[in-house]
Order: C-alpha cells, then structure tokens, then sequence
C-alpha cells in the first residue's frame, strides 16, 4: 500500500497488533555483505539494490572487505521507511553464523537472523518506520 509519507513510494504495515518488545517476525532477514565495488567496478558502476544497501559499519560488517563494505538488508530490512519522529521499529545487528561450527552457513552469507522489535506498542494496520540514521541521509 502507499506510504503516509508523500512521495516515499510503498509503505509496510502491521498486519496485527504488537506489544512493546514484541518480535515483528518468527526469523530475522539475512544481511549480504557488498564488498570493494569501487575497486573492482570503477566509481561509476550501477548497482540495482543500491537504495537498499546500509554502510557496513553499522550493523558491524566494515571488516569483511578491503576498502569499500555495505550490507543489504533483504526483505523487512529493505521495504520500511524512515520517518525520525514516527520510529517504531528497532532493527538489530545480524548474528553472524560461525564457519567452524556450521561448515555450510557462508556458502552464501554468514550473517543472519536481523531481527525487527516494536519500540513501542504497534497497531494493526499502522505503518512501521525504522531510523535510517542520518548518515544514511547524507550519503544518498
């Protein structure tokens, strides 16, 4: 459905009720580390997942590359928008899944489970916002 936020393309919305502290889903997404684009592709490359990509340093992936790290979010993490003032969604780092203990998890990527939380109680049919951060901002 349209965002309430003019002009922000789709908005999510709750589809029932949360209670503060409350999971917003049974799994968190996974996180995919983007690494060295620059380096490899010039400053000029296209990317199509760019709007939804986060600085890596921010949910503690900066280390997985040699120079230039973003993180894409998939699913919850790349459809809810930022309204500073209306957040009410936390979204926590991703756990980062061990090679030694789990031989298969990085196969595709080693980060997992980002899970999303009610800051506060939500209702059914209200549209979820996160804080993007203003580094966010500034970077787009």
């Amino acid at each position: 459905a349209p965002s309430t936020i003019p002009g922000s393309g789709l908005g999510m919305f709750a589809g029932r009720s949360f209670d503060a502290k409350e999971g917003l889903l049974p799994t968190g997404d996974i996180v995919i580390p983007i690494t060295d684009m620059v380096m490899f592709h010039g400053s000029d490359y296209k990317f199509l997942w760019d709007e939804y990509t986060w600085a890596a340093s921010a949910i503690g992936m900066s280390h997985e590359g040699y120079g230039d790290v973003y993180s894409l979010s998939t699913g919850f993490g790349a459809a809810i928008n930022n309204y500073f003032d209306l957040g009410n969604v936390d979204e926590e780092n991703p756990t980062y899944a061990r090679q030694e203990i789990n031989p298969g998890i990085g196969a595709f990527t080693a980060y997992h489970d980002r899970r999303a939380t009610a800051l506060r109680p939500i209702k059914a049919g209200q549209e979820l916002f996160a804080d993007y951060g203003t580094g966010w901002f500034r970077g787009k």
